[in-house]
């Protein structure tokens, strides 16, 4: 898959502290989309809780897409939004990828970006919804400092060759790298171009024995990021990551990021995948500091790591779908992707599909093309593709408590409705707000009010509607809670939807605004344009159909 790149990078990044409350600041930039660096404010302390949910390894869907969602809002504002969903629609269309590169400064570096989530169909929010698992879309890591385009030599590989090294000191949590070497050697065997050479106890010596040129580089094992206080920058921290390898004896041999990096430099690994827990974490000054990026820096192409501890089941599950999509000669990106798909979906592994993360200098993400020359490779990429298909369109079937998001991201609501979780100091991000007062948490969201306990089920809270005992008060029909303006637009709208566009017209408006067709109430194209501008109205989306129409048909009056 080709892939085109949307770059978004953060500058002057600054965490104050007022009143016992911490916010943060940055700017965003995105070449040819901002005019402007855009100034983004977030309230440091709610994003953290909402991390630590999102996270944890009992964490929910709810959780998770709570958080990604404020994630998405931080990064993809609506102006790089709309760009970004514009670009991703022509890249699916053309069956191509977007890529989004991100380059992060400060402590944005260590939030798992990999999490966003954007509501792109309207209605209750599901895991389809995190971008990560998209089979178009690529969340990569920019290195920090510029690198040299990575060229694969010009040799066609004969075979290639997999180093494979497993380590579980005995001082350290057991991992079931036996198994993990057994589906390894299982995957590798039915690969006739594929020669792996595996290194169970792994030790600093033994994979720094040799010099015989390997491709491929894994490990299974254990990883740590050890910080060190500075005391020139008071309250930051830099440190260095390190894999934690075997003794003779069966403890623990640390080998730090950059002899790594050297080894592999010097017998021309082209990719590495670390699946120690760890090993994608970095720190907040010295960009090279964690595993993955120093392995960038030291020559290899591409690099996956983890950013939070992985299951064993989880890790073996994404490893082998990793390899068995790389291997066929597609894009590292698609691989990735795959194996988010398989935690996603088959392995239920929420804090899973966001574990992993791809650094990847500037390529064009093909890792082995000598495998894509292949005869045969076409049929075998088409049926992967399809089966990661699959399982992406499965996880919008998972099942999750409901999400409320009606102006702010304040409280999830569980299938009967009941809330199950409030949190306080919630970012505002549509026009309303949350607050915490005493027992008792009300979101206001723009004049109405939402108590715990007073529970709104339904889709059509609009507006003014007052939730009061678990029954709407006032109208929740169509013009609840709307100004004359809003009428009166939404009616224009309707009349031209209705009148100067077909059936096909409008399918076409629902597929760029991400709405699904099937959801639209009606079976004439007058009641079509009906829902649609309900639709957009109560998602707060009328600006965006409104820009859409007038694109469409220039010489209307609006």
């Amino acid at each position: 898959m080709d892939y085109q790149d949307l770059i978004l990078t953060t500058l002057a990044f600054s965490l104050k502290r007022s009143d016992g409350k911490r916010t943060a600041q940055f700017e965003l930039h995105a070449p040819f989309v901002l005019a402007q660096p855009k100034v983004q404010i977030v309230d440091w302390d709610t994003l953290t809780e909402l991390r630590k949910a999102a996270t944890a390894a009992d964490a929910r869907w709810e959780d998770a897409l709570v958080f990604g969602k404020l994630l998405a809002d931080l990064l993809l504002p609506d102006e790089v939004r709309q760009v970004m969903l514009d670009r991703l629609t022509q890249a699916q269309a053309q069956r191509k990828g977007l890529r989004l590169r991100l380059g992060l400064s400060g402590d944005l570096q260590r939030l798992p970006w990999e999490f966003m989530a954007v509501n792109r169909a309207g209605g209750e929010m599901t895991p389809q919804d995190f971008l990560a698992i998209d089979p178009h879309l690529s969340i990569v890591r920019q290195p920090a400092s510029t690198l040299p385009v990575w060229d694969i030599e010009t040799n066609p590989l004969d075979k290639i060759r997999a180093l494979v090294a497993l380590a579980s000191p005995d001082d350290q949590p057991p991992l079931d790298v036996e198994r993990e070497r057994t589906q390894l050697e299982k995957l590798f065997n039915g690969q006739s171009r594929v020669e792996a050479h595996f290194v169970p106890h792994a030790s600093p010596a033994s994979l720094l024995d040799g010099t015989e040129s390997i491709h491929l580089f894994h490990f299974a094992g254990h990883g740590i990021f050890t910080p060190v206080p500075i005391s020139t920058q008071p309250g930051k921290m830099e440190g260095h990551g390190e894999l934690l390898l075997e003794s003779e004896a069966g403890y623990t041999a640390r080998m730090d990021a950059s002899e790594l990096g050297i080894m592999l430099r010097s017998r021309h690994v082209r990719v590495a995948l670390l699946g120690a827990c760890h090993s994608a974490e970095r720190d907040d000054l010295n960009q090279w500091s964690g595993i993955a990026e120093a392995l960038l820096r030291a020559g290899l192409g591409a690099v996956v790591g983890m950013q939070f501890a992985v299951k064993d089941t989880s890790a073996i599950a994404f490893a082998e779908k990793f390899y068995a999509t790389l291997l066929a000669g597609m894009t590292i990106d698609e691989a990735v992707n795959a194996g988010r798909v398989t935690l996603a979906s088959v392995q239920q592994d929420v804090r899973g599909l966001g574990t992993p993360v791809l650094y990847l200098r500037d390529t064009n993400g093909v890792v082995f093309p000598e495998m894509a020359a292949l005869p045969a490779q076409d049929a075998e990429q088409r049926g992967i593709a399809q089966t990661s298909q699959r399982e992406y369109e499965k996880t919008r079937g998972i099942a999750i408590g409901k999400i409320d998001l009606r102006g702010s991201q304040g409280a999830i609501l569980n299938n009967t409705g009941a809330v199950t979780q409030h949190f306080g100091n919630i970012i505002n991000t549509g026009g309303g707000k949350y607050v915490k007062e005493d027992r008792s948490t009300r979101i206001d969201t723009g004049g109405g009010t939402y108590i715990a306990g007073s529970v709104h089920v339904g889709g059509d809270f609009v507006g003014r509607d007052k939730v009061t005992n678990n029954t709407t008060t006032g109208s929740s029909g169509a013009t609840s809670g709307r100004s004359s303006a809003q009428e009166a637009q939404m009616k224009k709208l309707h009349d031209v939807l209705s009148n100067w566009f077909g059936a096909g017209d409008l399918q076409e408006l629902a597929f760029r605004m991400s709405i699904d067709w099937e959801d639209l109430i009606g079976e004439t194209k007058g009641a079509k344009s009906r829902s649609l501008v309900q639709h957009c109205q109560r998602f707060s989306r009328l600006d965006e159909l409104y820009q859409l129409v007038k694109q469409a048909r220039p010489k209307l009056d609006l």
